[in-house]
């Protein structure tokens, strides 16, 4: 299989006592080193016997590679405690970069040029305008408008191109994930009790909040007993088409966006590999975790490449003493497998298992924290690339 080896545990990452910053998680500060990612388990690829699904299989004809490349460095340096754990990052059309941690931190957001200097602050702790209480999003809209999301208020701000606050807006309830689309509407993963949505996990909002149309069940069996399952990654690609994954489903379908409502194309496209199993029942008690699609997107450089990241058990799984640390707790439940598909023809044409824990955002892109040899906090971004040997 295309980018797969047999299993090799990878090294691990040592723990460090910070000085500052105590609640800074360090799962990723070494997962971008050389040598620690170790290739994903084999796996058998099956073909699905039905004719609406597209078989997401191992490429043949690529012999592939998946990288990490570091595109901008961030400091908080200037304005210490910008950056905690579960860093958010998103780049405008400019090349400005907008940086935050949706826990702990500032409840603040960072603006960064297109060389990585700090150049405002926006918001503060508090519930009035231009004010958070728990930043979950930030997100890129059309013309560059910023919008920052608190699902603790269940409000979204609204920022100009310069950066100056415009507005506040209501959301309907807390979001899972989100896609933004003109003019000021959105594609929302989100429990929202309605009689006529009831357990349906995707939303299409209106610029003012309200529910347009609820979507997404089609190919599933709902469980209202089970929340869990409502669960969805979603991105758009460069033609407007809206890509769903479900997390406990290897499985990706899609909607036409060219009307006013997402409608669904029929398409569907299955991974079928031994380490991803679909399931209905999460884990419970001492069960190894299962997996996971925990997020899917289109990379910067290449529109036609999706990029799925998986949560996987590690491999070392075993029940967690209650002293473990966070790090240590995170580290010993969980491994990431990071997939590259062709869209076009349908094939896998890389994948990567990492140990430490990754992140990917709506862009495609992998924000990552680390301190340096003089206690500063960074945050380095990096693109996942792929390379042809």
């Amino acid at each position: 299989m295309t980018g797969l080896a047999g299993p090799r545990r990878p090294a691990r990452c040592q723990s460090t006592r910070l000085p500052r910053h105590p609640s800074l998680v360090l799962a990723l500060l070494c997962a971008l080193s050389p040598g620690i990612a170790a290739p994903a388990a084999p796996a058998r690829a099956q073909v699905s016997q039905d004719p609406t699904v597209t078989t997401l299989t191992e490429s043949p004809d690529c012999d592939c590679r998946i990288e990490l490349s570091r595109v901008i460095s961030l400091s908080d340096s200037l304005h210490p405690g910008l950056f905690a754990y579960s860093p958010l990052v998103m780049r405008d059309s400019r090349g400005v970069w907008y940086a935050t941690s949706n826990t702990d931190g500032l409840k603040q957001v960072g603006v960064f040029d297109q060389e990585g200097r700090l150049i405002k602050v926006i918001g503060r702790l508090g519930e009035g305008p231009g004010e958070f209480t728990h930043v979950n999003h930030i997100v890129v809209g059309a013309g560059d408008t910023l919008y920052v999301y608190d699902h603790s208020q269940l409000r979204r701000s609204v920022f100009d191109p310069n950066h100056e606050f415009v507005r506040t807006e209501r959301i309907p309830a807390f979001m899972r994930d989100m896609v933004p689309l003109p003019p000021g509407r959105m594609i929302v993963n989100s429990t929202i009790r309605t009689a006529d949505g009831v357990d349906w996990p995707l939303h299409l909002i209106g610029a003012d909040g309200g529910v347009l149309q609820t979507f997404g069940n089609e190919t599933a069996s709902r469980r209202p007993d089970d929340s869990f399952l409502e669960l969805r990654s979603i991105t758009v690609d460069g033609e407007g088409v809206l890509w769903v994954a479900p997390r406990n489903n290897y499985e990706l379908s899609t909607y036409s966006m060219a009307g006013t409502r997402p409608e669904p194309t029929n398409r569907r496209y299955r991974r079928q590999v031994d380490w991803f199993q679909p399931w209905t029942e999460p884990s419970r008690g001492a069960e190894p975790p299962k997996p996971n699609v925990q997020q899917i997107a289109f990379g910067p450089k290449d529109p036609s490449l999706l990029w799925a990241l998986i949560s996987v058990a590690d491999p070392e799984w075993a029940p967690v003493p209650p002293q473990r640390s966070s790090k240590e707790l995170i580290d010993s439940l969980y491994d990431n497998i990071l997939e590259v598909i062709d869209v076009k023809s349908g094939s896998v044409l890389a994948s990567r298992r990492f140990g430490p824990v990754l992140s990917l955002t709506s862009q495609g892109l992998i924000p990552a924290l680390r301190i340096d040899g003089a206690n500063k906090v960074w945050m380095d971004v990096f693109v996942p690339t792929l390379h042809r040997r």
